[in-house]
């Protein structure tokens, strides 16, 4: 296993909350997306094994998994939140929505403004981690991942890929769906801009 996406389908209870703790307890990267990160918010042993981690964490909040997980936007604008949340949990954020934020503890920051309203669709979420999963997972099987501006770096791609994806499937006025986004994976990996 080079990388573990845990928390799409998941629900908070005790089986749920083992596998996210198994997962945090490994030393490859880990993306905690969804049910993980509501379990992640209600578990103070949790939150503490996360910030214990060597290995790279990527979060995947949308702004209310954010507000659960004690992120506070007002004052700090979405960037400045996402930054925040960054260094205070020790794992890299993309605070999903309009401009997608991505934030790593060690200060390196994108934002993301390929993807739209499309992708506000049920499972957008959960292709979004699985996608950031994979790439991570090929980085790391390669040696590629050093660090959390690595990790930072292969979140935006992700994003950006992700974003793509929903463009294209929405392109002719087509309502999107997590499969139409995956469909579209391999047009997007072609386009250059």
């Amino acid at each position: 296993v080079a990388a573990w996406v845990c928390g799409p389908g998941f629900v908070p209870g005790d089986r749920d909350h083992d596998v996210v703790e198994a997962c945090l307890r490994t030393n490859v990267p880990v993306v905690l997306d969804a049910g993980a990160l509501a379990i992640l918010a209600d578990s103070d042993g949790l939150q503490q094994l996360l910030g214990e981690r060597c290995a790279v964490t990527i979060i995947t909040p949308h702004d209310g998994e954010f507000a659960r997980l004690g992120g506070v936007v007002d004052g700090l604008g979405r960037l400045g939140a996402a930054l925040a949340m960054a260094r205070k949990r020790g794992a890299v954020v993309v605070l999903k929505g309009p401009g997608t934020v991505i934030a790593a503890p060690d200060g390196t920051c994108f934002v993301d403004v390929e993807g739209g309203p499309v992708l506000a669709t049920a499972g957008s979420g959960d292709v979004l981690s699985g996608i950031i999963g994979a790439l991570l997972a090929q980085a790391q099987a390669r040696g590629d991942v050093l660090g959390v501006d690595d990790a930072a770096r292969i979140a935006a791609i992700g994003c950006w890929l992700h974003g793509r994806a929903g463009s294209l499937a929405g392109a002719q006025g087509q309502s999107v769906t997590a499969s139409s986004l995956i469909d579209s994976l391999g047009r997007a990996l072609k386009t250059r801009d």
